[in-house]
This record gives C-alpha cells, structure tokens and sequence, in this order.
C-alpha cells in the first residue's frame, strides 16, 4: 500500500514515474495494482477524445 501511494504522489507532480512503479513492482504490487493508480490519475485512453 505504501508503494502505490508513493505512485500516486509521484503521478500527482511531475515527478519521473520509473522509480515509484519499479518501489511497487518491488513491493510485490500486481500490474493491475499499478496501472488503476496511473488510470485514477490520469484517466483512460478514449479514441477520438478532444485534448
């Protein structure tokens, strides 16, 4: 939990992303784990989407 916290912080900022996921991965954190925090934060891809 800690891991994927220090994933989310990072994500929120502007911080390099690599360091926090490979904590987590490190952490025995699931990619699925990993890849809602980034989707929380960041959204889900939708083609066609206006920037």
């Amino acid at each position: 939990e800690s891991a994927l916290a220090a994933l989310r912080d990072a994500a929120r900022g502007d911080a390099n992303l690599l360091p926090p996921i490979v904590g987590a991965v490190k952490a025995y954190a699931t990619v699925g784990e990993i890849c809602d925090v980034l989707r929380d934060e960041f959204g889900e891809y939708q083609p066609g989407a206006a920037l």
